[in-house]
């Protein structure tokens, strides 16, 4: 993460406090950086501090009965992680199953409790969010 951050160029003040998110970014009045990535037509922002990486989606190990937007498990780093085809999850139609800029990243729940992994179809960078323009996801 900190290699696509240097090539990228952003250079954040530093993360907001632990278990902040969209909602501390907006009461505090500061900018904080997103990482910005595509499913389907539609952009996403997820806040940088939760992403714990960014990289090509493993082999996935399917587990029998689960919903088709959950791919499966996969070894990440030592550590089993679900992953979730977002494009699925947001009844999109499938998409590239295997496009070179496929990208799985690897996110964190406020608190660290909660690790997944989030199939994505190309991520854009990172950019600063105004506060403004951070809003909570629909139900």
């Amino acid at each position: 993460l900190e290699r696509f951050v240097e090539e990228v160029g952003f250079a954040p003040d530093g993360p907001p406090p632990e278990g902040a998110g969209a909602r501390a970014s907006a009461a505090s009045g500061r900018e904080h950086p997103h990482v910005v990535f595509a499913v389907a037509d539609t952009e996403y922002a997820f806040p940088l501090h939760a992403v714990r990486e960014i990289g090509r989606p493993p082999a996935a190990t399917p587990l029998p009965g689960a919903p088709g937007w959950l791919v499966g498990v996969a070894n990440i780093r030592g550590g089993v992680v679900s992953m979730v085809d977002l494009r699925a999850f947001l009844d999109e139609p499938p998409g590239p199953a295997a496009g070179a800029d496929r990208r799985l990243l690897v996110v964190a729940a406020p608190g660290g409790d909660l690790t997944a992994g989030l199939l994505v179809d190309r991520v854009r960078g990172i950019q600063s969010i105004p506060p403004e323009q951070v809003r909570a996801p629909a139900a």
